[in-house]
């Protein structure tokens, strides 16, 4: 299976949840385990390999770019992305890493 159909696969699952990232009927949590492992993902795939990653448009996949929004709005992200230097918006629209001290590499 291609990257491009695993996504859309994954992006249908999300769409299942809803708008708000919740299960159909509201059952389930806003944000769960896959959700954490799905967007450091979405991030590698716009940032690597440099240079060749126009087969990648976030917006193709509407409901993880909403939930990767989503992520980008909790505190804990938040948080993390500036002490890691990630930007403000590090799922959505990623940059490298610049962290505030240190390397990144």
């Amino acid at each position: 299976m291609s990257l491009p159909r695993a996504l859309a696969l994954l992006d249908a699952r999300q769409a299942r949840r809803g708008p708000a990232g919740r299960a159909p009927a509201g059952r389930g949590p806003a944000v769960d385990l896959l959700d954490l492992y799905l967007a450091p993902l979405l991030r590698w795939c716009a940032l690597y390999p440099r240079g060749e990653t126009a087969w990648f448009p976030l917006a193709d996949y509407p409901a993880l770019a909403a939930m990767a929004a989503r992520l980008e709005r909790r505190d804990a992200t938040r948080r993390a992305a500036t002490a890691e230097g990630l930007g403000r918006h590090p799922f959505t629209t990623p940059q490298l890493a610049v962290p505030p001290e240190g390397s990144a590499t």
